[in-house]
């Protein structure tokens, strides 16, 4: 069950909770309200999921770090030595001002030796606008302890071509502005495999649904399963991880996550 507000001590229920930022929030009045409205209500479908993923897997039993945690509304409910890590200045500025640990970090190019390691890194809607993924998840394998958990949610690729042709269905697997990345169960599973995890589940949800108020476990279910546009991976990082022996890289907690190595050695021409 998600133990609800650890992040905000004094903080015990929703009302005290919207009190607060709105009280705390270093925006204009106006400002505060549209955040806590959008993000710190738990009405999103990414709140059910968190909410569904948190019973199942016991996330806010141990720290967490929120990578893309924006105001940081997952901080709320994960116990302290938890925090977040977000790009953007605005919405660290705010998470902070309302009590909330988040480093402004760029995951792939800034350095890791002041950041604590985690029980469970949370990355939400997050992988599908980053450059070098590879090298994204590498790092993020380097912020969790021995064995730690990796829990990734994206949105998935459009199943077959021809629902292209149906409106309703393009639109639910429209790209943002934003997204560079697209990904499959299957291809997810791969890319992770590949950074240093071993899966423990993969799970199809569809954001409408869960919206309405549908289970997440019921979105994912076959005879649903085409309006379940959004997908998570939970996996584990497998303590002492190396690339395949005859592999080009080999593993290493620098700024790619990995060294190079020429595949011909010291001979030329083969």
């Amino acid at each position: 069950m998600t133990r609800r507000f650890q992040g905000l001590p004094g903080i015990s229920s929703q009302d005290e909770l919207r009190a607060h930022v709105l009280a705390k929030g270093c925006f204009d009045a106006a400002e505060n309200e549209r955040i806590y409205k959008k993000w710190f209500t738990r009405a999103r479908p990414r709140d059910h999921l968190w909410a569904y993923l948190d019973q199942r897997f016991g996330i806010t039993e141990g720290t967490v770090c929120d990578v893309g945690c924006a105001y940081g509304m997952t901080l709320v409910d994960c116990p302290p030595g938890s925090y977040g890590i977000e790009l953007e200045e605005y919405q660290c500025k705010f998470g902070r001002s309302i009590g909330l640990h988040i480093l402004q970090k760029d995951v792939i190019h800034d350095s890791w030796a002041d950041v604590p390691k985690v029980d469970t890194l949370w990355c939400a809607a997050t992988l599908e606008h980053v450059d070098a993924p590879h090298v994204f998840l590498r790092r993020l394998y380097y912020l969790l302890k021995p064995g730690g958990r990796l829990i990734l949610e994206v949105p998935h690729a459009m199943p077959a071509s021809w629902m292209r042709h149906v409106r309703p269905l393009r639109y639910l697997y429209s790209d943002h502005d934003d997204h560079i990345n697209s990904f499959s169960a299957t291809a997810l599973e791969r890319m992770c495999e590949r950074a240093g995890f071993a899966r423990q589940a993969s799970i199809r949800y569809s954001t409408p649904l869960v919206g309405r108020q549908v289970p997440v476990w019921l979105t994912g279910l076959p005879l649903v399963r085409t309006l379940a546009e959004s997908q998570v991976y939970v996996g584990h990082a497998v303590p002492d991880w190396e690339y395949p022996k005859k592999a080009t890289r080999r593993a290493a907690d620098n700024p790619n996550g990995y060294t190079w190595r020429s595949m011909f050695g010291d001979r030329e021409g083969e």
